[in-house]
């Protein structure tokens, strides 16, 4: 499966597909401090496994792929045909590239996706609420806080609160970066 926009290419990948970079990223506090395997101590085994474990068909493991084919990210998409959603969550590994908008072009291409080829109705998401960039790239897309998961997690001997965002269908199309 690939989606291409204007500057990356957005491709399903297996375990096999990981660059050594992809393993180095999820070791990064800086690339991690603000996803939920923050202070966690991934394997190589662990990630594999859970790359794997997305079936390409309602589970999707992306890589964000620049001109040059060079991974620089990834985003994963888990959908529920049952109730016709979608969970998705980003991680920009390539510190480069951080500030871009590359999460802005993609989850724009991958809402298009889970909204017109997955049937999906709604899109869920969430970001703690010291992600400042996370948390303008959900409200520049149209995104709705949903709710708060108060002191969710233990950051540095500190409390912080999850942000729950969700994304409805019919609100997407006013919303879309692209047309």
């Amino acid at each position: 499966m690939q989606i291409k926009t204007e500057n990356f290419l957005i491709k399903s990948l297996k375990s096999n597909d990981l660059s050594d970079d992809y393993f180095l990223w999820l070791k990064d506090k800086d690339v991690t401090r603000h996803l939920f395997i923050a202070e966690t101590d991934v394997s190589e085994k662990q990630a594999r496994l859970y790359v794997d474990s997305h079936d390409g068909e309602n589970d999707f493991f992306f890589g964000i792929l620049d001109h040059s084919e060079k991974l620089i990210g990834t985003h994963s998409v888990k959908t529920c045909k049952a109730h016709r959603r979608s969970s998705m969550g980003v991680m920009i590994g390539d510190k480069s590239y951080w500030g871009k908008q590359v999460v802005l072009e993609v989850r724009s291409a991958i809402l298009d996706f889970i909204f017109f080829k997955k049937e999906c109705e709604k899109a869920e998401a969430g970001c703690y609420k010291s992600n400042l960039p996370a948390i303008y790239n959900f409200q520049r897309l149209g995104w709705h806080l949903e709710g708060v998961r108060r002191e969710h997690r233990v950051k540095s001997d500190t409390r912080e609160d999850l942000l729950l965002f969700g994304l409805l269908k019919k609100e997407w199309h006013s919303h879309r970066l692209h047309d």
